[in-house]
């Protein structure tokens, strides 16, 4: 009767051996010379289903050969796919049969490229002016490989001179503002690169592994954060004595601009005195007569000149972000000719006015 040495052997194969790879030979005694040894894998100790169906992949990667017993590789192993192989081998010489156990483990390189559980695009909104360390996202990857040691990294930034409003933790991938001093209305955009590398040990000269880089954009959202901005103020302007009713005089909204965008930059316009005079647009900031003005009606003091307040401002409110009520004053100067009635360009600077005369 044959006969095994041991009934449990013990292997570890690393997933990098090759196949052909000759890695066991069951080897049996049998004190009957004559007669012939045989190998083969069996199904084990029960024929149930799921033994039939081991034996099946079992076979797939291994080989015995029937008359040395030795047990080739057949194809490379993965040890993402399966780590461990339980191989029952019968001998036998037609008449008696023995069997063993053998119980292969599979040891794990670091041979799988790290894969990000997110799309391979994402999309932020952060607020301007944001405070340092705002929490944008974090990100994450998987690597099968039991040995690794994912280090996040942001491999580029546009425009590159953004580099240094961002920090991305290595260990946790979380993305945060490096700074608060994010100006919408310097740049809108921008766009990052971030990586996730698997930085454990090389070995026979393979390069780290990575994700595949992953495209990042954010977009910086305004908030009211500037005061309308006025070419001139005080304005000076012409214009005719007894010109007509529902005339325009100007309109401020040529005149004035505001850098913050959408909703932020819509502007109101407001008179704070001579409504006895001027009407206004409160969205364009045109002024219009409201009746015929005559110089003769004008207090002495008034110099010739309506000095008319108006006030403009950006109050716009937002359901998610805090607005501040912004307000500035324009005085617009109107003047007018003594003799002639003719339109005469008023230059004042505070509380002087010059008047030149038109023939």
């Amino acid at each position: 009767m044959p006969r095994f040495s041991k009934h449990k052997y013990y292997i570890e194969l690393s997933e990098e051996t090759p196949a052909k790879t000759i890695i066991f030979q069951a080897k049996a005694k049998d004190l009957d010379k004559v007669h012939h040894l045989q190998y083969r894998f069996t199904a084990g100790p029960s024929s149930s289903e799921n033994n039939n169906s081991d034996l099946d992949k079992i076979n797939d990667m291994f080989e015995i050969n029937l008359e040395t017993g030795f047990i080739f590789l057949k194809k490379k192993l993965d040890y993402e796919d399966q780590n461990s192989f339980t191989l029952y081998v019968e001998v036998t010489d037609g008449q008696f049969s023995s069997n063993i156990r053998i119980f292969i483990k599979v040891i794990d390189i670091n041979d799988s490229r790290p894969v990000w559980k997110s799309d391979q695009q994402l999309t932020f909104y952060l607020n301007e002016n944001s405070p340092m360390h705002t929490k944008i996202y974090k990100f994450q990857a998987i690597d099968h490989d039991t040995n690794s040691n994912l280090k996040y990294k942001v491999m580029s930034t546009t425009p590159v001179r953004c580099s240094s409003w961002f920090n991305l933790d290595s260990e946790s991938g979380v993305l945060t503002s490096a700074t608060s001093h994010i100006d919408r209305e310097v740049i809108d955009k921008i766009v990052l690169y971030i990586a996730a590398i698997d930085v454990a040990g090389k070995t026979k000269g393979r390069r780290h592994q990575s994700t595949p880089e992953l495209r990042i954009v954010i977009n910086i959202r305004d908030v009211n954060d500037n005061y309308p901005h006025i070419q001139s103020n005080p304005l000076y302007i012409e214009m005719e004595e007894e010109s007509p009713v529902n005339k325009t005089v100007l309109c401020l909204n040529e005149y004035v601009t505001d850098n913050d965008f959408g909703q932020h930059a819509v502007l109101k316009y407001e008179l704070h005195g001579q409504e006895e005079f001027f009407t206004i647009d409160e969205k364009t900031g045109c002024i219009t007569t409201k009746r015929i003005i005559d110089r003769e009606i004008l207090p002495s003091y008034w110099e010739n000149t309506l000095e008319t307040p108006v006030r403009i401002c950006d109050n716009q409110k937002s359901d998610d972000i805090e607005i501040l009520e912004i307000e500035n004053d324009v005085f617009a100067k109107f003047s007018k000719d003594e003799e002639n009635k003719a339109a005469i360009q008023a230059k004042i600077r505070a509380e002087k006015v010059k008047k030149e005369n038109y023939n």
